[in-house]
Formats: C-alpha cells, structure tokens, sequence
C-alpha cells in the first residue's frame, strides 16, 4: 500500500507519557493539580500531594505502567488542608509512612493515579494556596 508523500504516523502514547514523568523527577514541589481522565476517577482536578516510594514521586509497576501516589485534598475540611499543606510544604520528600500517621487522624484519601491519564500536570505553590483560606 501506496502512503501520500505527506503522510505522518501519530505519535505514540507512550512517548508523551514518558516525557512528562522524566519532568516530574525535576519538578520541586509537593502540591500539584492536573487533569485526571480516567475512567475510575472520582475527581478530574484533583489538588494532591504526592507521595514518593523509594525517594521517586512516580513509580514502574510490574505490568509496566508508570504511577504517582498522594493524598487528595478535595473532600477534607478547611483547617485540614491548611494544616497539611503547612506541613509538608517544609518537608522535601514525603514517605507513605509520613501519610500513615496523618491518614488515621485526619480522615484523608491516598490514592495511586495512573500517569497515562495524567494530563497537565501543575505544580501549585503553598503560598498561593493556602490565601484561599
């Protein structure tokens, strides 16, 4: 089969989503937001503050996927999110052990977001977010 002289593949998926996790490693910052499209999603703009494992915000799961983990600030009070983002704004890396204590206090959500369904990823600074309240 004959392909026009113009003719130019789509890009692979996979290309775009390596691309942004090789910038989340670079990025300084806790507190991000983004669109999640999945279909499991029961936010799509989430404001979380990631987790790392083993000192990486984004993780390669056996089935190959990549991931990142965090803490979603939508459904806790006002006082909470202030307080957790006052907190861990100071601190440089964030472990799941770190969210253990705070999660049974606090009544927070962690959950593991697929990075194929990450779409403009931002990173919020505390300053600004926390003038909200």
């Amino acid at each position: 089969m004959k392909r026009h002289k113009n003719f130019k593949a789509p890009e692979k998926r996979a290309k775009g989503v390596a691309m942004r996790v090789k910038k989340l490693e670079s990025i300084v910052g806790n507190l991000y937001t983004f669109s999640y499209t999945s279909k499991t999603a029961t936010l799509s703009q989430p404001i979380i503050i990631s987790v790392r494992r083993n000192n990486q915000r984004r993780f390669k799961a056996k089935n190959g996927n990549f991931y990142m983990a965090g803490i979603s600030l939508e459904h806790t009070s006002d006082t909470v999110k202030s307080l957790l983002v006052r907190n861990f704004s100071k601190k440089g890396a964030i472990s799941y052990a770190d969210i253990q204590n705070v999660q049974k206090a606090a009544n927070i959500s962690y959950r593991i977001y697929n990075m194929k369904y990450v779409k403009n990823l931002i990173v919020v600074y505390p300053n600004i977010y926390l003038e909200q309240f």
